[in-house]
């Protein structure tokens, strides 16, 4: 006799006995004859209520990922390769292919065919289903490109590796027609609805679906995001070379701002404005680009995928924003509406943390992108700022300042304890952390006519399970039917592996498990529960085989079980002469075949149960063997695996590679284990397979299953551990805690992490030790404040240095001399206040500047602490600046960094005393061939107004010989004390060393009243800029050979260039108005200007 072998949920390295399902039963508390066998689980639930019982209803499956029926009660199950197939009723064991999409579908790791929707008006002349699924290929590209696989830079050709630069996909939802008659897809039927969800890694694609009451479709996005550290687009651009990447940095084409890259080639992106990886869950809150769907929930019309009339931003110009009804999660996979409401209850899987399930009351009326629902993915984690704060990105900053502008969590719990934190559903690992994946929501709302019901505290209570537990919980309904989180209570362990949870026929819950290959209904029954075990599990004809049924037992506390029956020829009846009762039987197999047999067992409150068996004497099973790669090999991200196997069968001999299969398995272990099915290889006895990264502890787990010409499988498996890393990170000063590897983390710290995996690595813009603020200045490694981090060794030790911060207060104000030159600092986030202290041994004019400002700041200037002297606040701008006559004294400068801007980069100041007279205040000399320009701004430093300044350029030699001079008038004709005019000097030059600027002035003349009426600037697209103004007479006399000056700056107020233009017409009558044009070369990052008007009468 033989048995088939499949894994079993949870369960690794045993065969075990798979019971042959038929139908659940339909009857309760009826006779004990003629009840229908209920089918049974691969290894049954363990309930909190006895009475709860598990049947599988449909069985055979190849990982299955959701289920919906239609009214009638035909079935659909979507299978995660991309076949969808049909089911009559829950009676029905042979099931219909309605479609099959794989060669389209990218299966590769949990990406695949993930949500399945049946129009409500299917019976009423709309036999319509809705398919989403991964689509096998890049934006713009068509599928198949990566054919469920991703290797990585060894193999041959190279590959971009499914977790390091990733293999880029991306979603679509289609819309299929069905035949009612055959249950099968029309030929041409298809019609694609949406085609948008770019992913750069495989997970996180999201996938639930159904129809609203209001008759709309609803479907659920996840981010596309990376699970290995901390994602937020700067991925990609460097596998297998920084000069030719497979798949570019920031490849779904998120806003970003590349840096320099690295010394090795590989791109730098700027933290602070980033809007990739994970955030795009926030995407609706960026306008400068078109809306993504990632991490979003939507709502469109099923005909033709637009967004619904009444969603909250249907005014929207953009497409994706008027089809997004709630954002802001991380993989929002399954979910739920509340019966007899628009009400939507969201698992959204967590990533360090928490799992969240989120109450989403359908939005209506005119929301804004401020006001839209948000969940705070990626800057939120449960009701706590993520470990993303100290990352500095600006679209979380901003929502931190935003006050009620993120939605809680209905109810969360925490990976790092069980369900009920002193309960079932497992007690945490060596490391604190355990798997957690919420994948499942349904409500219960009552049985059906002729089914039994659930116990009536269930009644409206929402079910919710978890894949990484194997665990099925509920929250009960509180006030006004809404679930209520405080009355959480664990209602099984052990289940399945589910990844979908619904109501079907009858009002049960039904529920898939991908691992088992199965559809499960969960029913509320006191009826006996058969179970049995059969002994020798292999063995071919003539043998005795041991038919063992005490494990079966009665959950009614008032009955016991009675008789043990054995239906040994399938007739339906237990009372043949071939037929057996007891509650260990011995039958003797003669004839080698396979015998489907049926185990009644009888309770004395008159109900029974049966299990159906397939007993298969026809031989031995398989016999796989994985000849390589050995156990004993270790690996690192990106190595290439060799495998090879074979089988033989005691009938059939040696197998066919045909009749092998193999899976390759991550097994996250953080507590108890759980599996991620990355690839399946069919019909192939030698291969290869690309080493991933994971989460470490993780190892891989290879499975090669053989089928005999009976049918019968037998499966071995080998584990593969991976080589491992140890990141140190430490700070000086010592203590400040350390983003690594997705989390902050005390310092120092030390962290494992699987040989040539990324992890993301981060510092603090600023902390506090001891009392003293500091800044970050630099990681040991050279690379920016947050960066990726590629655990090449054994061991890789950082170490992250910070400053101390200049003084947040006036009495502690740090000391400056006034001099010519700069001195740098930090922004060390949202609301710095950095204060200066700088004297003057007698009186002079002043000029304090602030500089190459990353984000906004404010320049004030003090005498004492309180009281003000001068303010220099111009939003936009990246310098500030400060000219002030001041007396002999201390005085104090404060710089100050709004609320809300976030930057590591540095700034500048200085405190510049200007010389008496008509010093240069600020020059640029740049030279063409020969030709030499000097342009600048002298201050008039005089004390009074002076009229016409001349500016004479002396160019000498090393030797100190003057070799060149160029002289000229510059712009104004009258300078008030303190004012600037502009001035340009150009001529031939020879080669000269060193030059100095000298200025000279006549006395000043009258000059006409004119004023700047308009201006506005136009980029040309040739490299050059039109500025058109207008000037007006604003006196009473006329003005004659008017002229206008504009003079450009710099990051640090420096002079960039001038240019000067006749106003048209040149001569202006009292109360009239000229215009003017004045063509410029784009001159780098213009900061600011200035206009300046001459003219005479």
């Amino acid at each position: 006799m033989s048995v088939r072998y499949r894994r079993g949920p949870g369960r690794r390295g045993v065969a075990t006995l798979i019971a042959v399902a038929l139908a659940a039963a339909s009857v309760v508390g009826g006779p004990v004859t003629g009840i229908p066998a209920p089918q049974r689980a691969l290894a049954a639930g363990t309930f909190t209520d006895p009475y709860f019982r598990e049947f599988n209803v449909f069985t055979g499956l190849s990982r299955p990922v959701s289920v919906r029926f239609a009214s009638d009660g035909r079935a659909f199950v979507a299978e995660k390769a991309g076949v969808v197939k049909a089911f009559d009723s829950v009676t029905d064991t042979t099931p219909t292919t309605v479609i099959a999409l794989a060669t389209e579908v990218n299966s590769y790791w949990d990406r695949g065919l993930l949500g399945i929707a049946v129009d409500p008006g299917f019976l009423s002349g709309r036999p319509y289903l809705y398919l989403y699924f991964v689509y096998d290929a890049p934006p713009g590209e068509v599928a198949p490109v990566w054919n469920d696989a991703c290797s990585g830079p060894a193999a041959s050709p190279p590959g971009p590796g499914g977790t390091q630069d990733g293999c880029v996909v991306t979603s679509r939802l289609e819309r299929i027609t069905l035949d009612p008659a055959t249950n099968v897809a029309v030929p041409g039927s298809r019609l694609l609805l949406i085609h948008d969800w770019c992913q750069q890694y495989p997970s996180h694609a999201g996938g639930g679906m159904a129809f609203g009451p209001d008759g709309q479709l609803y479907l659920s996005g996840g981010d596309g995001a990376s699970f290995n550290g901390s994602d937020y687009g700067q991925r990609g651009g460097t596998l297998p070379d920084p000069d030719d990447p497979i798949t570019p940095v920031n490849p779904c084409g998120d806003p970003t701002t590349l840096l320099d890259p690295n010394p090795d080639g590989t791109p730098v992106t700027e933290v602070a404005t980033a809007e990739g990886g994970m955030l795009r869950s926030q995407d609706v809150r960026t306008g400068a680009d078109p809306t993504g769907l990632g991490g979003t929930l939507i709502r469109i019309d099923p005909d033709t995928g637009e967004g619904s009339a009444g969603n909250p931003l249907s005014a929207s110009t953009d497409a994706n924003n008027r089809r997004i009804v709630a954002h802001g999660f991380r993989n929002a996979f399954r979910w739920t509406f509340r019966p007899g409401t628009t009400e939507v209850y969201l698992g959204d899987v967590g990533n360090q943390t928490w799992e969240e399930i989120e109450r989403i009351v359908m939005p209506g009326g005119a929301l804004t992108r401020t006001t839209l629902p948000n969940f705070g993915w990626p800057c939120y984690e449960g009701v706590d700022r993520s470990g993303l704060e100290s990352l500095g990105l600006n679209l979380c900053t901003n929502l931190y300042g935003q006050a009620g502008a993120v939605t809680a969590p209905l109810y969360q719990y925490s990976h790092w304890t069980g369900l009920e934190p002193t309960g079932p559903c497992f007690a945490p690992g060596p490391n604190g952390a355990m798997g957690s994946s919420v994948t499942g929501l349904a409500f219960y709302d009552g049985a059906e006519p002729g089914s039994a019901p659930y116990p009536a505290r269930y009644d409206g209570a929402l079910f919710f399970a978890d894949y990484s537990r194997d665990c099925l919980a509920v929250l009960l309904p509180g006030a006004g039917g809404v679930p209520d989180p405080s009355t959480m209570e664990v209602v099984a362990t052990g289940v399945g592996s589910p990844v979908d949870l619904v109501t079907g026929p009858g009002g049960d819950l039904y529920y898939v498990d991908i691992d088992g290959g199965r559809v499960v209904r969960i029913r509320h029954l006191v009826q006996p529960i058969a179970s049995a075990t059969v002994t020798p599990q292999v063995a071919a004809a003539p043998v005795d085989v041991t038919l063992d049924a005490s494990a079966s037992t009665d959950p009614d506390p008032t009955s016991t079980l009675t008789a043990w029956n054995w239906d040994l020829d399938h007739d339906g009846s237990f009372t043949g002469a071939s037929d057996r009762s007891g509650e260990v039987v011995v039958w003797h197999i003669e004839t080698p075949a396979v015998y489907p047999i049926t185990l009644q067992v009888v309770s004395s409150n008159g109900l029974a149960d049966t299990l159906e068996l397939v007993v298969d004497a026809e031989g031995e099973p398989p016999v796989p063997s994985i000849d390589a790669p050995d156990p004993s090999l270790t690996w690192a991200v990106g190595d290439t695996i060799p495998f090879a196997g074979s089988a033989t069968d005691p009938e059939d001999g040696t197998l066919p590679a045909s009749a092998l299969s193999w899976d390759l398995v991550m097994r996250h272990c953080p507590a108890d284990c759980h599996d991620h099915v990355i690839q399946t290889f069919e019909g192939v006895a030698a291969g290869s397979i690309d080493a991933p990264d994971h989460e470490y502890p993780s190892h891989l787990e290879l499975r090669l299953t053989a089928t005999d010409s009976h049918g019968t499988s037998a499966t071995t498996s080998i584990e593969l551990h991976p080589q491992t890393s140890v990141i140190g990170a430490d700070s000086s000063p010592a203590g400040i805690p350390l983003f690594v590897a997705g989390e902050d983390r005390a310092s120092p710290s030390e962290t494992t992490v699987i040989r040539n995996g990324t992890v993301t690595i981060g510092a603090p813009l600023a902390a506090s030790v001891g009392g003293r603020r500091y800044r970050f200045s630099a990681w040991s490694d050279g690379l920016p404040r947050t960066h990726d981090l590629t655990a090449a060794a054994p061991a890789v030790d950082l170490l992250a240095t910070f400053l101390p911060d200049a003084p947040d207060t006036c009495a502690s104000a740090t000391t400056v001399s006034p001099r010519s030159t700069w001195i740098g600092e930090r922004t060390t986030g949202a609301g710095d206040t950095d204060w200066f202290r700088f004297s003057l041994g007698s009186r002079h004019r002043v000029v304090v500047s602030l500089g190459d400002l990353p984000v906004d700041a404010r320049l004030d200037l003090y005498a004492g602490c309180s009281t003000l002297l001068a303010s220099s606040d111009h939003a936009g701008l990246r310098f500030e600046e400060l000219t002030r006559t001041l007396g002999a004294g201390t005085y104090r400068v404060r710089v100050t960094v709004p609320g809300g801007a976030t930057s590591a980069q540095p700034w500048v100041v200085r405190f510049r005393p200007m010389a008496a007279g008509l010093p240069v205040k600020s020059s640029r000399t740049t030279r063409s061939g020969d030709v030499v320009r000097v342009v600048g701004e002298v201050l008039n430093n005089t004390g009074r107004t002076r009229g016409a300044v001349t500016v004479t350029a002396t160019f000498r030699s090393a030797a100190g010989e003057v070799v060149g001079t160029l002289r000229g008038r510059a712009f104004e004709d009258r300078t008030k004390d303190g004012g600037l005019t502009s001035f340009a000097l150009a001529g031939r030059v020879p080669v000269y060393a060193s030059m100095t600027l000298t200025t000279t002035s006549v006395a000043p003349s009258a000059e006409p009243a004119l004023a700047l009426t308009g201006l506005s600037a136009t980029a040309n697209g040739n490299g050059t800029v039109s500025e058109t103004g207008s000037v007006r007479n604003t006196g009473s006399r006329t003005a004659r050979n008017v002229k206008v000056a504009r003079t450009w700056y710099g990051t640090r107020g420096e002079v960039l260039g001038r240019g000067i233009a006749t106003l048209s017409p040149s001569t202006l009558g009292a109360g009239r108005t000229g215009t003017f044009t004045l063509t410029r070369p784009v001159l780098g990052t213009v900061q600011g200007a200035r206009t300046q008007l001459r003219g005479g009468f």
